[in-house]
């Protein structure tokens, strides 16, 4: 195991906290991608391992929107990265006012996933530095999980996932380190 400090206890369930985090330092970056590294590795495992599953969306009641297409708007996007952000969580349905609605349940792992792959898009394309800092929250959360609970399609997206991540991160380095 690495010296990540920031490995999530409770994964989509309560935000982890980031105050003052050391994230400047070499050694941190360095621990941070063992850790992603190690992440990878177990994923792959369980893809190469696991069945491939189809994908359900949630099933909302007629005057909900889900949460698929609650972030396929720039206003639904927003809601949910404050919501993670807050929260560490966000539901399967919502209302026309962005709260979550009285029947909905806490989203299932794909839309973490899809949310997951919005945000790296956008951050890939230099848009707004929230993108970047809710993907790195997220994708902590998402490697945070039990990788046996994944089945192969979900895996393959998270190591996809992982490898964008790392790219924007080496990005970032040359950037501002000149690395």
């Amino acid at each position: 195991m690495t010296g990540y400090v920031y490995i999530h206890t409770r994964p989509l369930q309560a935000a982890q906290r980031y105050d003052f985090a050391e994230c400047a330092d070499h050694g941190f970056i360095r621990e941070w991608r063992s850790f992603r590294q190690e992440i990878r590795k177990r994923l792959t495992e369980v893809a190469e391992s696991s069945d491939e599953a189809g994908v359900m969306g949630p099933d909302c009641p007629p005057d909900a929107i889900t949460v698929f297409d609650l972030m396929q708007t720039e206003r639904g996007l927003w809601i949910l990265i404050k919501k993670f952000e807050v929260f560490g969580k966000f539901y399967d349905c919502y209302r026309d006012d962005g709260l979550r609605h009285p029947q909905s349940v806490v989203a299932p792992v794909s839309a973490y996933v899809c949310f997951a792959d919005l945000l790296l898009q956008k951050a890939a394309k230099g848009e707004c530095f929230q993108y970047h800092s809710t993907l790195l929250k997220l994708m902590d959360a998402l490697c945070a999980l039990p990788a046996e609970t994944m089945d192969f399609a979900t895996a393959q997206k998270v190591i996809r996932l992982i490898d964008g991540e790392e790219a924007l991160v080496e990005k970032l380095e040359k950037d501002v380190y000149g690395i």
